[in-house]
């Protein structure tokens, strides 16, 4: 769980990398059911008091990142997710990140420098970052 805030929002990072062991069964959520994977983003926000979910997928799994996109483009138009989601005042955002499929991004530094746009490298952190 988060620590207090210091201003800076919180997010949850989600890894759908083909080479994360779990990623068998998250693809297919994504395939057959992509709004019960939307909704676990969700509720894993909401829990972990985050305001947006960035969704890693490797660029190998483009028919189910097609498919996934569609289903958030869904829960956006009918507020399922964005602003005001159900009328709760909680607001959360998905975004959906493509990846060529490094294997290094499995290393949850490598993979917050990926996303910020960088070369996807771990560097050295504080013990218990999150």
């Amino acid at each position: 769980m988060p620590k207090e805030s210091d201003g800076y929002p919180f997010l949850l990072v989600i890894n759908v990398d083909k080479s994360e062991p779990g990623t068998c069964k998250d693809c297919e959520i994504m395939n057959k059911d992509p709004h019960k994977f939307i909704e676990g983003c969700l509720l894993a926000g909401f829990a972990m008091h985050t305001c947006a979910a960035y969704i890693f997928i490797c660029r190998e799994y483009f028919n189910k990142a097609v498919v996934l996109a569609k289903a958030i483009h869904n829960a956006y138009a009918t507020g399922y997710i964005g602003k005001n989601v159900c009328g709760s005042g909680y607001d959360f955002d998905v975004y959906l990140y493509h990846e060529a499929g490094a294997y290094i991004c499995g290393e949850e530094m490598a993979l917050i420098e990926s996303l910020d746009g960088r070369q996807g490298k771990p560097y050295l952190k504080h013990p218990f970052s999150a």
